[in-house]
């Protein structure tokens, strides 16, 4: 069998990177190593610059060039300091370039140089990955773990399953995706010894799926579906076994892998690794939802004054969604789909969409058996109402009632609750407000990004699906 087919080749020529790719990186790398060693040693400080991250594995692809440069401080200057004069100095030694600081565990700097984003981390220098204090001090053992474990020969087939996963939507382990993380990719190459052996493992996974990256040890997979509960992918890091790697991905995002890696074994395709666009035309979408007499509606947030990192807004923005779904099913909406969608710079939606324009007005509401100690409880609630008709005994031998329902549609729900869904830190403090199919298609008419994202979640169908 060939190692690749043709499509994977005709993939792998766009996304190896060009040999002027490999330099540039190599170059503003350089130009930043001698600016931090050149404050360091002005201040007498112990740092050694360490290229980390898809660039010093040697697994990143064309056109997405970026550096991960980590500053790695001596163990004894602790955490502590590596958060406050640790990192001024990073800041000192960038200083002539344009640079925001960013925050995960703790404050780092990115900036772009010759057009490259460069993350610049400070970081301890641990030698015994147990003593591990944050995640950042984890990232140079897994950079030398797949140094170490992928063979050369195989980076190729990393870049193939990172854009496998771009093309079908789940790569990322960041809130909005859910999905794989570039470490994980390496991992599963490793494990498994290929792109298409990856794909073909998949399609035998089952939730949850247990993966161990070094199967020569010895773990009771049980306990780690005890460990890791919940969770439908379970990898445990080489590096620290404690840690899943997976833990990021979603049941949808896992299920949309697997059901990928079926169809693209089936019948390969190059719309896997670039999925066209949308053929239809926004109107023609928009007379598709018309036809089908389902019910749509958003809630729209205005978060242009929000300074949250875009990790936060996704993580509010689908608990509030999820509290919408619930509540929903809750007045017995059945709901067809839901969807988040965002610029992260100026707005925020939230769109729901069920089935039917309205519910009847009214709902037929089951009761206990007449044979249980609380059927009187039943029969005073609702007697004497003149919103009920009932109650009566269905032939289960249950009481029954017809009643009216509060809410015959979503919009007036949602209106009524909105204060009390719209419960987060900080999308609770921006302005906000439901919005009916028309108003979300306004938003759209405005929007290319918005307008390509609606009609994809009216067709339905992912474009990369045959």
């Amino acid at each position: 069998m060939k190692p690749y087919n043709d499509i994977e080749l005709n993939v792998l020529s766009r996304i190896k990177p060009s040999r002027e790719e490999y330099e540039k990186g190599y170059r503003v790398y350089r130009m930043v190593k001698d600016r931090v060693l050149e404050v360091l040693e002005k201040h007498g400080v112990e740092g050694e610059p360490s290229l980390q991250g898809s660039f010093a594995k040697d697994t990143w692809l064309s056109g997405e060039l970026d550096l991960d440069i980590f500053v790695l401080y001596p163990e004894e200057y602790g955490v502590g300091w590596v958060k406050t004069k640790g990192f001024q100095l990073l800041v000192e030694a960038v200083k002539d370039y344009e640079y925001i600081i960013k925050y995960a565990e703790h404050p780092y700097v990115h900036l772009v140089v010759d057009n490259v984003e460069v993350d610049l981390v400070p970081a301890l220098k641990i030698k015994d990955p147990s003593r591990i204090r944050t995640a950042v001090d984890r990232t140079p053992f897994h950079t030398e773990y797949v140094l170490k474990h992928l063979h050369p020969s195989l980076r190729d087939d990393v870049r193939l399953l990172k854009k496998f996963l771009k093309g079908v939507g789940v790569y990322g382990a960041e809130i909005r995706v859910e999905g794989f993380s570039g470490y994980l990719c390496e991992l599963l190459v490793i494990a498994y010894g290929g792109f298409r052996k990856v794909l073909e493992a998949a399609v035998k996974w089952r939730i949850p799926q247990v993966i161990l990256v070094e199967p020569s040890i010895e773990v009771d997979k049980k306990l780690l579906r005890t460990r890791f509960k919940g969770q439908p992918l379970i990898v445990p890091d080489p590096v620290d076994p404690k840690r899943n790697v997976a833990a990021a991905v979603s049941v949808k995002s896992m299920a949309t892998f697997m059901y990928a890696s079926r169809l693209y074994i089936s019948k390969p395709s190059i719309n896997f690794f670039y999925p066209p666009k949308p053929s239809l035309k926004f109107d023609e979408a928009v007379r598709i939802l018309d036809s089908r007499e389902t019910s749509v509606l958003g809630i729209v947030f205005d978060i242009n004054e929000l300074n949250i990192s875009p990790d936060i807004l996704w993580g509010e923005l689908k608990r509030i969604a999820r509290r919408i779904v619930n509540l929903a099913r809750q007045f017995k909406f059945k709901i067809v789909d839901y969807g988040l969608w965002s610029d992260e710079e100026r707005i925020a939606l939230i769109v729901v969409e069920v089935e039917g324009k309205r519910l009847p007005l009214y709902e037929l509401h089951e009761g206990p058996p007449i044979v249980v100690s609380n059927v009187d409880e039943f029969t005073n609630k609702y007697i004497g109402s003149r919103e009920v008709f009932g109650p009566w005994i269905n032939d289960s031998g249950r009481l029954v009632v017809l009643r009216k329902r509060r809410y015959t549609d979503l919009y007036s729900l949602i209106s009524d609750r909105l204060q009390d869904i719209v419960i987060t830190p900080n999308l609770s403090k921006c302005k906000y407000r439901v919005a009916e199919i028309n108003d979300i298609i306004d938003l759209a008419n405005k929007s290319e990004g918005l307008r390509e994202w609606l009609i994809t979640f009216i067709v339905k169908k992912p474009t990369w699906m045959p």
